[in-house]
């Protein structure tokens, strides 16, 4: 009984994580990370999985980047601001541990309720497209509030809440969408049941899918989509044999959702001229970054340090990583990966579905943070820990 509460605990606080911006709530961000904590110290203490299901050798490696993490606090230029930013860490690894020692059935229900928050979510930025900008952009009018970023955004119909922008709503949808895609198909098996007949878990994971797939195209973000489409190419090159008919057309259908959103954005030329976030911006930002670097090769200059120069994230995380806390903090996190991208690659079995699930959210996540910064928001980045835990372990697959 005591497990049980935990897991409902540590699972209903990862429903609402989304929903809490870091950016707009510092305080709420910082009460959600110290309730989430202690519930996944508590169900990492009360686990049931055996022992041996453990892989001392990733435990190891994320032990050590949590190490080097918290020895560039304790060197950082600001401790202060590195100090809040320690409770992001610790959540997303705790994150993983808590994922990683969960048994089949509560993961089941752990890869569902990441589904239906992301259904919430879509739902509710979709709903703010079609009624919320036109009132606000109107409100910002009428008070003669100027705020050019917001109005471009506004203007344009762009799907971004929960979050402050689009492209971090689509880096949060792109780990989603494979995994509602993967349990939709599974239990869509058999086509001989009517559609009216069919349980109402079907039904759900048909209008996450759609949702997701709506919102996604809403935000007119370029970068998660082609994340998203690089990740399912990559995936399809290293497993030829599994499900190649599905992934290819996956492939398709993004390819042609990325065509769409370039068709509509092409139609706003005056918006090619803006700077705002736009690639060329993001040069800036990387050069802002790697001058950083050279002026602390070493040590970095702590977490959360960044100068804000337009934006306090680099638009690629991995050089954030080393400008803040140094080139041994980004090489334990890539050991992480390279380790567990290594590991599912020597695997000799086939990937079953949700594996392949799994690589393709991962994979997505990785990619869309060389021109983004999810990792540095928990509200996207502790979720993403969480499917990278099933990444690394045995993956259990759905029930039909």
């Amino acid at each position: 009984m005591q497990r049980l509460c935990l897991v409902l605990i540590f699972l209903g606080l990862l429903f609402i994580r989304p929903f809490i911006s870091s950016l707009a709530f510092p305080d709420k961000d910082l009460a959600h990370c110290g309730a989430f904590i202690i519930t996944s110290l508590l169900l990492i203490r009360y686990k049931r999985t055996p022992l041996g299901f453990l892989d001392p050798k990733i435990i190891i490696r994320l032990l050590l980047f949590l190490i080097l993490i918290i020895f560039a606090v304790c060197l950082s230029s600001n401790i202060n601001k590195s100090l809040l930013e320690l409770p992001h860490y610790l959540s997303m690894i705790l994150c993983f541990l808590a994922v990683y020692s969960l048994n089949e059935s509560e993961t089941h229900i752990f890869i569902f309720t990441i589904i239906l928050s992301a259904c919430i979510v879509s739902l509710q930025a979709t709903t703010w497209v079609l009624s919320g900008a036109s009132w606000l952009l109107n409100f910002l009018s009428d008070k003669n509030i100027r705020y050019l970023f917001a109005e471009e955004v506004l203007s344009r119909n762009r799907a971004f809440l929960p979050f402050l922008l689009p492209a971090t709503l689509g880096g949060y949808l792109i780990m989603h969408l494979p995994l509602g895609i993967t349990f939709f198909l599974q239990h869509y098996k058999n086509v001989n049941i009517p559609f009216w007949k069919r349980p109402p878990k079907n039904s759900f994971l048909l209008c996450a899918v759609i949702l997701m797939l709506i919102a996604l195209f809403l935000t007119k973000s370029i970068g998660p989509i082609i994340s998203l489409l690089l990740g399912t190419l990559i995936v399809l090159f290293l497993h030829k044999s599994s499900g190649q008919k599905t992934l290819k057309f996956i492939i398709c259908f993004l390819a042609a959702i990325l065509f769409m959103v370039i068709l509509v954005r092409s139609c706003e030329t005056w918006y090619w001229r803006n700077p705002i976030y736009s690639l060329a911006q993001r040069h800036i930002y990387w050069a802002n970054t790697i001058a950083i670097i050279k002026a602390h090769p070493f040590l970095g200059i702590g977490p959360g340090n960044m100068p804000f120069v337009g934006s306090k994230f680099s638009h690629n995380s991995y050089l954030q990583i080393w400008a803040e806390s140094g080139p041994f903090a980004l090489f334990g996190f890539l050991n992480i990966l390279f380790y567990a991208l290594g590991k599912n690659l020597d695997n000799k079995i086939p990937p079953q579905p949700l594996a392949i699930s799994l690589w393709i959210s991962v994979l997505g996540f990785l990619l869309h943070n060389l021109i983004d910064f999810t990792f540095f928001l928990p509200e996207t980045a502790v979720i993403w820990w969480g499917i990278f835990a099933l990444f690394c372990r045995k993956h259990p697959e759905s029930s039909a």
